[in-house]
């Protein structure tokens, strides 16, 4: 590669999505009105066969997997980004889930 080349090499940050979802405290839906998430969250468990427990991996503020509770015995929320997982425990508090 040509000295010209390297000099414009583009060096990613370590993790660009955790930098990105640092400081979000929503999930990025179309809509976030309780109406358009129970709605968006009756869509999804429909393609769902149901069971025991139900892993939401890239869960954000939990603004869908509120919606999945009464449908399976345990759910887990995973989000690498703390502060939608601070935004996600004030959502399941608020709605009077157990965590």
């Amino acid at each position: 590669m040509s000295k010209v080349l390297e000099s414009k090499k583009y060096v990613w940050p370590k993790n660009v999505w955790k930098d990105f979802f640092k400081d979000k405290k929503h999930g990025g839906h179309r809509y976030s009105s309780e109406d358009f998430l129970a709605m968006e969250a009756r869509e999804k468990l429909f393609h769902l066969d149901g069971g025991l427990t139900l892993l939401d991996f890239g869960c954000g503020a939990a603004e869908l997997l509120t919606y999945y509770a009464p449908e399976y015995k345990q759910l887990v929320g995973v989000d690498f980004s703390e502060s939608m997982l601070e935004e996600a425990s004030k959502r399941i508090k608020k709605k009077n889930l157990k965590t």
